[in-house]
């Protein structure tokens, strides 16, 4: 196991709605948070067209290197302006 590893173990993901902050998943791994993320816009937004806020492909490799410890990414449809989620990543502390 690599130290990102350790630190991704301590991790838990929330994936939250855009606009309205409720809770759709609290997941502890990012593939997890991603699915989520994914369902819900499948479900709710009728997309699953989606692309990070600044327009980089929504990929896990992607989320991973923009994902800061205690920080968040904001995720929109393809076709829209605005966010319609976010995954937050919070550090547990052992």
């Amino acid at each position: 196991m690599t130290k990102e590893d350790d630190r991704d173990g301590l991790s838990v993901y929330l994936v939250f709605t855009r606009p309205g902050d409720e809770l759709v998943q609290a997941a502890r791994s990012l593939v997890g948070a991603g699915a989520a993320l994914i369902s819900y816009a499948t479900s709710f937004c009728g997309t699953s067209d989606l692309v990070m806020q600044d327009g980089s492909p929504f990929r896990m490799e992607v989320i991973a290197a923009s994902l800061p410890i205690d920080g968040v990414v904001y995720v929109r449809a393809l076709d829209g302006d605005e966010p319609i989620a976010s995954i937050e990543r919070r550090f547990l502390a052992p």
